[in-house]
Formats: C-alpha cells, structure tokens, sequence
C-alpha cells in the first residue's frame, strides 16, 4: 500500500460520515423552513382576511348611516330582526307651479354641477312625495307634531317638463328642465309655489342567502308594484343562524320595539363576519351601529 493510498483511505470514510450526520440537519432545516414559510401564509391571509372585513364593515357602515341619519321615525315602516323595511330621501326641489290638482312641477338643486347633481337620484312611480304641514321648528313643538308634521301622496308618474315654470323665478335660466310629478288622488291639498317637498322611496336592508350559498347584507327598492333584486352591499356574513346581521328597534329607554311602533327612537345594527384563516379566539369580526331617529319617542 503507497503512502498515497493511506491518505485517501480514512478521508473517504470521514466524508460519508460528516454526510450522514450533515443530511438530517438539512432535512430538519428545511422543513423548519417550509412550516415558518406556512405559518407566515397563514398569518398574511389572516391580517387580509381581517383587513378585508374591516372595509366591508366600514363601507356597510356608512352607507346605513346615511339613510338612518336622516331618517325620521315615521319613515320606519316595519321591521324583524334580520330586515328593515324604510323610506329613503331620492331628492329634494322647491314647488314651481301646481298646474293641476294632482300635478306638481318642482326644481331641484344645483343640477349644472356634477358633484352636485350625483346627490339627487330620479323619480319614478311608487315613490312619496311629502310636503310639511306646518313649521314646527319652534323650540318646545311637542313630539306629535314633529312626528306628523308632513304631508303625503304617492307619484303615480315623473318626468322632465322643459316648458314648466318657464316664467317663475324660481327656475334659474340655463337649468335643467324640472320635475313634473303626478301623484295619486286625493293628492296633497294647498301646495303653493315656494315649498320644500321632498321624494322618498321604499327601500329594504335584509340579511339574504345568495345563490352561492352565502349569506349577505342586502338592498332593495319598491318600484309602486313590486320589489326590484336584491343587490348585495356587504357580505359574506355569518349565517343568520349565527346573527350574521341583526337588528334591534328601541324606544329612547332601550325597550325593545316590534313590528312598526312609532314610538321608535334608536335603530341597532349588528353586523358579523366570518375571519379568513384564522387562530384567534373569535373567528369573526363583528361592527356594532346604534343611530337615533330625528323626532322619536
């Protein structure tokens, strides 16, 4: 045996050794690294699944407070704990002319701006159409006449007349045509030119199961014959089973209220979403909304 041979001998022994023993520590470092890699996966999906929950309730938020902040009692009609059965301002106009009984030309707004015209929607039948009775705006007007201070009718037709109020000043030169509206007998008695009326329409918030088998906070509106589909605003929520959305109608004292009280005075919402990937205690994140009506009990 040469020197060489020697050498080389015990080397290659070494070497299938320190691989043996090198082999297992890689194998153990890698799958540390393939679970830390799950585990980060797990928590990204988690903070987005939250983060994504936080903007649905937020945006499900605002948009029911918009309405139920400038919602009086009276405009509840009925309610259940899953649904919301309301009337909703479409626009506001001044009263041009009256050209008959039952017919109303109004104008609305600032329609020449943009930002302006996107806040007043359109018209149509089975809208209401409210005028005030009287200015209750005297500090101590009791609550009954707040509360009854309107007068209705339902439009039964609207639409653009560009000849109305063609001499009135209440129509600025260069504006859109206004609105001329036809609403059911017996109309509203005594409406003069200069009047504040405003549009409101039936609208419904209801907690819904979609066809993917979700369930979602939803909208719809009465169009004076028939519901129009039901466009979901928020969602996927917890199954109604689960209080995915709820809805408590109260009086100023708490006490809860049914059906459609007038006595109503505070609307609270609650809203439960499922957390995507999660490993917190509460798989769900949750949004609580309490508003108070203008003129409740």
């Amino acid at each position: 045996m040469t020197a060489t041979s020697r050498l080389l001998g015990p080397r290659r022994g070494s070497a299938l050794l320190e691989l043996l023993v090198a082999l297992p520590l890689a194998l153990l470092m890698a799958g540390l690294a393939v679970q830390l890699f799950v585990t980060q996966l797990r928590v990204t999906a988690g903070i987005e699944g939250k983060l994504h929950n936080q903007r649905e309730l937020e945006h499900a938020a605002m948009m029911l407070a918009s309405e139920l902040r400038a919602a009086s009692a009276n405009a509840l009609e009925q309610w259940t704990d899953t649904s919301l059965v309301m009337r909703t301002s479409v626009l506001s106009g001044i009263v041009c002319a009256t050209p008959a009984p039952q017919v109303i030309d109004i104008v609305v707004g600032d329609t020449g701006d943009p930002l302006r015209a996107a806040l007043f929607a359109t018209p149509g039948a089975g809208d209401v159409l409210a005028a005030p009775a009287a200015d209750t705006s005297n500090p101590g007007a009791p609550l009954s006449v707040l509360n009854d201070s309107s007068r209705y009718a339902v439009i039964t037709g609207a639409q653009r007349e560009s000849a109305a109020c063609a001499t009135s000043p209440l129509r600025r030169a260069g504006s859109a045509s206004p609105w001329r509206l036809t609403v059911a007998p017996p109309g509203i008695a005594s409406v003069a030119p200069g009047e504040l009326i405003t549009v409101a329409r039936r609208t419904e918030w209801r907690a819904y199961r979609a066809a993917d088998g979700e369930y979602y906070l939803g909208k719809r509106e009465w169009n004076g014959s028939a519901w129009s589909i039901t466009q979901p605003a928020v969602g996927p929520l917890l199954p109604n089973s689960q209080a995915g959305f709820r809805i408590a109608v109260t009086r100023a004292d708490g006490t809860l209220l049914s059906a459609s009280d007038p006595a109503a005075h505070l609307v609270r919402l609650s809203i439960r979403m499922a957390r995507v990937a999660s490993t917190a205690a509460a798989p769900y994140d949750s949004l609580l909304v309490q508003l108070a009506l203008r003129g409740g009990q």
